[in-house]
């Protein structure tokens, strides 16, 4: 079961403020999704081939074309909450 302490940490990383209820309501919730994820890595999937479609479609990629126009600094950094060097920077105790 994920502890409080975990919640807490990972409200912190959101940006969310959290009251002890909700806490206590995240945790059950996020421990009931960990608990299905153990469920499906029990599921025995050997005999599936890993390109199987249920309908039959196949999948249409686009062309993975990197965009050569220049980004204004201010407009990527804008709602940085820190930046140094070129680089979003992260405070070390939300970590």
């Amino acid at each position: 079961m994920i502890t409080q302490d975990e919640v807490v940490k990972i409200a912190k990383l959101a940006h969310i403020k959290l009251s002890q209820d909700e806490i206590n309501k995240f945790q059950i919730q996020l421990s009931e999704i960990l608990e299905y994820f153990t469920l499906l890595k029990d599921i025995d999937t050997t005999s599936v081939r890993e390109d199987l479609s249920i309908n039959g479609l196949s999948t249409v990629l686009r062309k993975d074309d990197p965009n050569h126009y220049p980004l204004d600094k201010s407009i990527v950094y804008a709602n940085a909450l820190d930046v140094e060097d070129d680089y979003f920077k992260l405070d070390s105790k939300v970590l």
